[in-house]
């Protein structure tokens, strides 16, 4: 049945939606006309309903840890959507309301219309492909295109053929089983358990203020355990869940349950809090409470599902958009050399937005599928006017909130007051400024549930301060000249169009600016992105600009004059209004463009485009961290960069699931980290053993992770030599687990019955040590161990990581160990106190010279010691792989002279996921760590002082 089963304009609509937790107000009663069977029946299903959720939560209880599905499986999530519908159904026949709709199905039935029909069919096929889209192109987290998808899609089925009475508490109890769903019995009961908590307080029979704070006693309580000054019960993963529900919504229930006289309802209320797409989706729209509650249903179901839809498919479009930008245009301060370089980095960081539009067009239109209308959360926010305009069309949800919260209040009060001189313009101003002031700390508050931490950084309030002044100049400027406002679109005018295309662009240039300050870590990091693209200094930098500045224009004219209707007026894409021909002419013109996609990411179709055609399709289809926020995760993991405006949201999700730092903290702030303001500092602190992430971590007498062993090597012996950074290491595995422990076990085994030699696989890595650092080991520390063989693992990231080093230590002041280096940096122009991100810009042209320069002095020094050097390329899982970035080097190491191991391919035919330690960490665990040793024996088996036995120098030894 639809919505039109029950008439609208019924006076007692909340009750009817609002009883479904409570049916009737008392005992259950049927009505004195229900017969036997009927009560017979509603317990049926009620049995069966309840049999069948309890089989698909208990499920897990029973299945075997080590072979059982870590996510809500197919299986599950029909049982539960099934079980759910038969509870509500049984407890609406049992109903006095139910009885009477029983006795009316039959004209019901006969008032639905072929047409009605039709379009039902068409509206559920619309939403299995889109459905089929998430899953397909992996929009966004696991939790959500496996598990949350497939459960929407099929509680909307239930949803919409249930009574409209059953609905809201039917979407309340669907989201409650989403919880288990995505975070498993422990999490999802402390998730639920406190969350009804700070409901029940909302509730509390006391007077308001007391409530309040009450609300606050309790959130002190949880930011406590948030920033891990206490412990909480549950993991990590659940705070910014747990947040995001709560921490701007209770301030929106408080205040209408304050203001507003209707009452709230168990189930809305439970409905509003639980959100079903929050659970994978810590930054969501903020939304409000009476709009969420007057919304519900308000017009013809079909029509507000096709509207979900269509917002649905405009946010998958917006995210595919987002990971073209994220992949192919954001690059680091570090490579902006020219004005070209700057305006890339400026216009690719403000378009990473697309991903949060994206979400939050998604997240409205899946809401839609359950009946609530919700406006849109963003409107045409690139292509507006002015800052006001900006203001009002990006988050949408967010202008509303701080409208009704802060400036409404602060702006009538501060009006009436009379205090002020000008009392009107004044207020306007202070009204706003306070906006933005509450818009500042409330970021910072959000990061800091995300993260655990707050975000506090100049760069960050003069972001505020510089919009804030902006939007209050230009609304000054609205009041004395007036603002147009229209619903229809006017007649559009050459002049009206070169206007607007001017004020669109201009808008456009300087919130971009603007967000490249937020996003940068000081004023002077700012600075130096315009001093490494030299438009101050350099006529063809500016020449460059200039041209950018003119394709901006150019592409505003374009996009402006295509969607001038749109633009101008105060609604964004209208939603259908009838069941009619438009509507399906609306339906297929959204779906163009999702089937499109579809048919590109078809293999068989795209096979036949190029190389680099296919990689794109490959990046936009499959949601993964870019190269600079590969690094960007390296480097946060270890030199603790934790500013949100340091890195992009994607790379938001993998630091707000990671344990604190207490319970999972860097390996650089432990005590087996001894830190020196030497060239190859860090280094391992000699016997030293602890726990380290739950596993045993021990060095031994050198300072090295690895057993015991004698400086001069025991005659028979052979050795090998291993250097590399923190996976080479292997962190967050035990000792013993390593790959280099694991191949020196397997070489005894296999190699010394036949050689009747002992091998000796010596770990010298560190983590941080970069190749320089490594050549600088080898002579200081390596040839005194007298090796057989040197193997010297490289990453992918090494020739930036290399350079950006050899800038830091230079900048501090620190002196080069080695002349060539200090030759290069010579050259790069690199000075005492300089600015990090220009003295890692100045390095970029010289980073794979560094490398090679290096490499050949290893093999000088090997080829006089009569080592053997290996080259070995080796990186985390899902690191990913530059096959251009990996051709180079290794045939800079071949060329070098040392013997090339790579490894690229040691992950193939695995799902790299299970091979890392946790999601928020990159390390390769055990079972990563023997495949590298398995092919690390392999392609060492056949090397000559393996395999020739005792060499002369072994013999007397």
């Amino acid at each position: 049945m639809s919505n039109t089963d029950i008439p609208m304009q019924m006076t007692n609509r909340d009750e009817i939606v609002d009883t479904a937790l409570d049916p009737v107000h008392g005992p259950y009663t049927p009505a004195s006309g229900a017969t036997t069977a009927l009560r017979l029946l509603a317990l049926l299903f009620m049995g069966l309903g309840g049999a069948a959720l309890a089989l698909a939560i208990g499920v897990d209880f029973v299945s075997d840890p080590e072979t059982a599905s870590q996510t809500f499986g197919f299986l599950q999530t029909v049982a539960a959507v099934v079980g759910l519908s038969g509870i509500f159904w049984g407890v609406d026949l049992w109903s006095p309301e139910g009885t009477r709709a029983l006795r009316d199905w039959r004209s019901a039935l006969r008032r639905v219309t072929a047409l009605h029909v039709v379009t039902t069919a068409f509206v559920i096929a619309e939403v299995w492909l889109v459905m089929l889209a998430i899953r397909e192109f992996l929009i966004e987290s696991p939790a959500f295109y496996s598990t949350l998808a497939r459960l929407t899609f099929a509680g909307f089925l239930a949803h919409h053929f249930l009574p409209l009475r059953r609905r809201l508490a039917f979407f309340a109890a669907l989201s409650l089983v989403g919880v288990y769903a995505v975070f498993g019995f422990a999490d999802a009961a402390w998730l639920a358990g406190v969350g009804l908590c700070l409901i029940v307080i909302c509730h509390l029979p006391v007077p308001f203020w007391w409530r309040v704070g009450v609300l606050l006693a309790a959130g002190a309580l949880l930011a406590a355990a948030r920033a891990d000054l206490v412990t909480a019960p549950w993991s990590a993963r659940v705070w910014p869940i747990l947040g995001s529900m709560f921490m701007f919504r209770l301030i929106l229930y408080m205040y209408d349950l304050r203001h507003s006289k209707e009452p709230m309802g168990a189930a809305r209320t439970v409905s509003y809090f639980f959100l079903l797409p929050n659970l994978t989706f810590p930054l969501f729209p903020v939304v409000d409470f009476a709009t969420f509650r007057k919304t519900y249903y308000d017009r013809d179901a079909l029509l507000i599902y096709q509207q979900g839809v269509q917002w649905m498919i405009r946010g998958i479009i917006h995210l595919l958009l987002y990971r073209w930008v994220y992949h192919y245009l954001v690059i680091t301060p570090s490579d902006i050399t020219n004005g070209f370089d700057l305006a890339r980095y400026v216009g690719a960081n403000f378009l990473l937005y697309l991903r949060v539009s994206g979400q939050f067009h998604l997240i409205v239109g899946l809401l839609h599928l359950f009946g609530f209308r919700l406006p849109e959360t963003h409107r045409f926010f690139f292509l507006a006017p002015s800052f006001t305009e900006f203001w009002r069309r990006i988050n949408i949800y967010w202008k509303d909130f701080m409208m009704k919260v802060v400036y409404y209040p602060a702006y009538f009060r501060l009006r009436k007051s009379g205090a002020i001189k000008g009392a009107e313009t004044a207020a306007l101003i202070i009204a706003t400024l306070l906006v933005f002031a509450a818009t500042w700390f409330l970021h910072a508050y959000q990061w800091f549930w995300i993260l655990g931490t707050f975000l506090l950084s100049w760069t960050d309030v003069a972001f505020w301060a510089i919009l804030a002044g902006l939007l209050v100049a230009n609304t000054l400027v609205e009041l004395r000249h007036g603002r147009s406002r229209t619903l229809h679109a006017p007649k559009w005018s050459a002049r009206m169009l070169i206007k607007r295309t001017v004020l669109t662009a201009g808008t456009f240039v300087m919130i971009a600016s603007l967000w490249a300050l937020w996003t940068s870590e000081t004023f002077e990091g700012y600075r130096a992105l315009w001093q490494n693209a030299g438009v101050m200094r350099d006529s063809a930098a500016a020449k460059q600009l200039a041209i950018v500045l003119a394709g901006v224009l150019v592409a505003s004219l374009v996009f402006t004059f295509v969607f001038r209707k749109r633009v101008s007026t105060a609604g964004g894409i209208g939603a259908p209004n009838a069941l009619n021909f438009p509507f399906f002419r609306d339906a297929v013109l959204s779906l163009a463009p999702l089937l499109l996609i579809f048919g590109l990411a078809e293999p068989s179709v795209n096979k036949r485009f190029s190389i680099a055609l296919q990689e794109v399709v490959h990046h936009v289809r499959i949601g993964e961290l870019n190269q600079r926020d590969e690094s960007l995760l390296q480097q946060g993991y270890y030199e603790n960069l934790v500013g949100a405006n340091r890195f992009s949201s994607q790379l938001w999700e993998v630091y707000a699931t990671r344990p604190s730092k207490r319970a999972w903290p860097s390996i650089m702030i432990t005590e087996v980290m001894r830190h020196s303001d030497s060239f190859a500092s860090p280094e391992l602190r000699p016997n030293f053993s602890f726990l380290y992430h739950g596993e045993p971590l021990s060095t031994n007498r050198w300072g090295m992770r690895d057993k015991e062993y004698e400086q001069t090597p025991a005659p028979g012996s052979v050795r090998l030599a291993v250097m590399g950074q923190s996976y080479v290491m292997g962190e967050s595995v035990a000792d013993g687990e390593t790959f280099e422990s694991i191949l020196e076990d397997r070489l005894n085994i296999d190699l010394n019955p036949l050689t009747g030699a002992r091998y000796e696989v010596l770990n010298f890595a560190v983590s941080w040590q970069h190749p320089t650092i490594q050549l600088l080991l080898l002579e200081s520390k390596v040839l005194s161990f007298r090796p057989n063989a040197a193997l010297f693992v490289g990453h992918l990231r090494d020739p930036v990581n290399t350079s950006a080093h050899l800038a830091r230590r230079v900048a501090a002041g620190d002196t080069l160990p080695y002349d060539f280096l200090r030759e290069i940096v010579s050259k790069a122009g690199i000075t005492r106190d300089m600015d990090r991100s220009e003295a890692a810009a100045r390095m970029r042209p010289y980073e794979f010279e560094v490398l090679s320069r290096t490499y050949q002095r290893i093999a000088e020094i090997c080829r006089e010691q009569g080592i053997v050097p290996y080259y070995v390329y080796l990186v985390n899982p899902k690191d990913g792989n530059k096959s251009e970035t990996v051709d180079s080097l290794v045939a800079m190491a071949a060329e070098a002279g040392l013997q090339v191991l790579n490894l690229v391919d040691v992950y193939d035919g695995h799902d790299e996921a299970t091979l890392q330690v946790a999601p928020w960490d990159r390390h390769p665990n055990p079972r990563a760590h023997r495949l590298i040793a398995d092919r690390l024996y392999l392609d060492l088996s056949e090397s000559d002082f393996l395999t020739s036995g005792l060499t002369p120098d072994t013999t007397e030894r």
